[in-house]
């Protein structure tokens, strides 16, 4: 496998080339709406759909 060849200089635009390509190291990162835990989580406790939120259940107990 033939050695990767570099520019003389690194450039600015060189290097920002080089850190957004694929296969640079950083893993794929995909974000996703998770308001579906609070579905979860009510189904676990058994309350169904309160208007109370997630923290304030904790304070009570």
């Amino acid at each position: 496998m033939p050695a990767e060849s570099y520019p003389e200089r690194f450039s600015a635009e060189y290097l920002h080339g080089l850190h957004n390509q694929p296969n640079n190291g950083n893993p794929g990162i995909y974000w996703m709406d998770a308001g579906f835990i609070q579905e979860l989580r009510r189904e676990a406790l058994g309350i169904g759909a309160l208007s109370v939120s997630w923290p304030s259940l904790l304070r009570r107990r």
